[in-house]
């Protein structure tokens, strides 16, 4: 939508420019889609603080945070706003992921505990047909 030419006319190729090149960034390679490959490659695995960190601050944490930006630019915001606000964005997409991470591992242990009690239920059925 920012690339059609029905946005508003007050809003200078250059700011437009900006914004467009930020979402493109925190979607792509270098945003989302890079940090969703590391925790897919990195999944079943051990990893570090730093690959941890990584992984966070580049999945959903990086269209927080472009959201958050591109409402400073268009606001008019100076350099200390915007990264100021850019830092919240970092924040508040580090406390998403963890908080997404820890209900993962939460239906995890739920489904697990459901199948677990399901092969329990279907255990008893041919013990009891061999022992009654």
């Amino acid at each position: 939508m920012l690339a059609r030419l029905e946005v508003p006319v007050n809003l200078s190729a250059d700011v437009l420019k900006r914004i467009i090149s930020l979402i493109a960034t925190a979607s792509g390679w270098q945003g989302m889609v890079g940090g969703q490959a590391m925790d897919i490659q990195a999944e079943g695995k051990e990893i570090d603080s730093g690959l941890m960190d990584y992984i966070h601050s580049h999945k959903t944490g990086a269209l927080i945070t472009a959201s958050v930006a591109s409402g400073a630019i268009l606001g008019g915001g100076s350099k200390a706003q915007l990264d100021s606000i850019t830092i919240y964005g970092e924040k508040i997409g580090l406390a998403f992921q963890i908080a997404d991470d820890i209900l993962d591992v939460e239906a995890t242990l739920k489904k697990w505990a459901k199948a677990r009690a399901a092969i329990q239920k279907k255990a008893r059925t041919p013990s009891l047909l061999f022992t009654g």
